[in-house]
């Protein structure tokens, strides 16, 4: 998930990019509220992270500004976290009617941080994910997330230990036999691990398998 962070601060930055090490969230930063604005074109970010208290232009004016864009160019708006200094329900009507959609009060959190980012990634996951499952096959189908699911800690174990060859094995499997089952998301997301762990990649193999076992979750409740 490549995020947008605008912060001036670079004790928050060199924080928050330590949070995210090794996560699937990849981070850009931008220094001052100008180059938010820059930045955050359409397209670009799959959301942003915005400092009220930024200079040249505070953080209530790039969010404006940024949701003006995507309405001028009728893209769809990408989730915005505003990290405050000061959650007072005054000052968190102001930036919910600026269009940002949660909020963080600093000083922040790694679990509060990585909570926030996985929820809306995983809101991103579930409403994304493909399922194509071929007639009388839905009880497989199941049966095929079901064990998949399993796999998520031994895929973790080997990440842990750098197993990339362990890792590259169950990511070929699944690239084989997703869009089999109806799941064709499954079968690029284990095609890119694959890939990653051919290059023993540890940060991409760990984005991959994030995606894919949100991927997995999202086809399990469209299911049931």
């Amino acid at each position: 998930m490549r995020i947008l962070v605008a912060e001036h601060q670079e004790d928050e930055c060199f924080l928050l990019r330590a949070y995210c090490k090794e996560t699937p969230f990849e981070l850009t930063f931008a220094a001052d509220g100008q180059r938010a604005v820059t930045a955050c074109q359409p397209g670009s970010f799959e959301m942003a992270v915005i400092d009220l208290h930024l200079p040249m232009m505070d953080g209530l004016a790039v969010i404006r500004e940024v949701r003006r864009v995507e309405k001028e160019r009728g893209t769809k708006g990408i989730p915005i976290l505003a990290l405050m200094t000061s959650t007072l329900p005054a000052d968190v009507t102001r930036a919910q009617e600026a269009g940002c959609d949660a909020h963080l009060a600093k000083p922040i959190s790694k679990n509060a941080f990585l909570g926030v980012l996985e929820q809306w990634r995983s809101r991103a996951a579930e409403s994304t994910v493909l399922v194509q499952i071929p007639e009388g096959m839905e009880q497989l189908a199941r049966n095929y997330l079901a064990a998949r699911r399993k796999e998520a800690p031994v895929f973790q174990d080997f990440l842990e230990h750098s197993n990339f060859d362990g890792i590259r094995r169950l990511a070929h499997n699944l690239k084989g036999t997703g869009t089999s089952y109806g799941f064709p998301d499954i079968t690029r997301l284990g095609a890119a691990a694959e890939r990653a762990a051919k290059e023993s990649d540890k940060p991409e193999v760990s984005r991959q398998m994030a995606d894919l076992f949100a991927c997995v979750e999202a086809a399990s409740r469209q299911l049931a």
